[in-house]
């Protein structure tokens, strides 16, 4: 999944399986991409396995560097489709966040704003 979303002149990519405690139904990822530089982007997203997952972009403000996350946007991601959210990067701290059905695989990545996947590259 995530080679269709590789952006050369991206910054930065997540992916994981969603994983949860015993016995839940819900998973999630949590993961920090330290070299986003600030700007307009996209956030280009799929997943599979599931039925629809939750990916949010977070960062950590100037007052609060070593404790919680402000959110700046997230979707909802219906697996099988790839989802583009637009965000606009205030620093270099950010986070991806996901949660939906435990075992299900998802991909976010950083790309240019307005980026589009070289449609030769899809199968």
């Amino acid at each position: 999944m995530g080679t269709l979303l590789s952006d050369s002149n991206g910054d930065g990519a997540a992916s994981d399986t969603l994983t949860g405690e015993p016995g839940e139904k819900t998973g999630s990822a949590l993961v920090e991409l330290g070299s986003v530089d600030p700007g307009e982007f996209d956030v280009l997203s799929v997943c599979r396995g599931g039925g629809v997952v939750r990916v949010g972009v977070l960062h950590r403000t100037p007052e609060n560097n070593s404790g919680s996350l402000k959110p700046l946007a997230s979707m909802n991601v219906v697996c099988g489709a790839t989802t583009r959210l637009p965000i606009t990067i205030p620093r270099h701290d950010v986070v991806l966040k996901a949660t939906g059905p435990a075992g299900t695989d998802w991909v976010a990545e950083v790309v240019t704003r307005g980026w589009q996947p070289d449609p030769d590259s899809v199968g």
